[in-house]
């Protein structure tokens, strides 16, 4: 997984070239503990969050954890996927997009030109191309 300074390094960065609006920048908090979270909080969320992120909010410590949370999205992801839930489906996609920037950047750059070039069907090919990987990495 990646290290904390290079998450947070992301965030301040705003980069996922999918993700203009930065949903997916969201993900990667859940990646760090309270110490480098800290930077990223205005003095409001300084004061809500100090007690209580690194027992709620820090919830990626290891791969197997954010895999897991990848599998247990899945079908969520899907539905928005057949039903032809536009900005929702997009959404999944960039939660996945985020996560796997955290875990694997050969999977990440995958899923980042598989944004730009097989978006049909409101990502199902990258749901697929997804689960695949979950599966193999078991």
């Amino acid at each position: 997984m990646r290290r904390m300074d290079e998450i947070v390094k992301k965030i301040q960065d705003k980069g996922f070239d999918s993700d203009p609006l930065g949903f997916g920048l969201t993900d990667l908090t859940t990646a760090l503990d309270y110490e480098h979270v800290e930077v990223l909080l205005t003095e409001e969320g300084k004061r809500t969050m100090r007690d209580t992120w690194n027992l709620e909010m820090y919830l990626f410590k290891n791969d197997d954890d954010v895999k897991k949370e990848m599998m247990r999205y899945l079908p969520f992801a899907r539905d928005k996927c057949d039903n032809g839930r536009g900005i929702s489906a997009n959404r999944s996609i960039n939660h996945y997009i985020a996560w796997a920037w955290l875990i694997d950047d050969a999977f990440y750059q995958e899923l980042e030109k598989m944004y730009d070039t097989q978006y049909e069907s409101y990502g199902k090919p990258i749901l697929d191309r997804i689960e695949k990987y979950l599966k193999e990495s078991k």
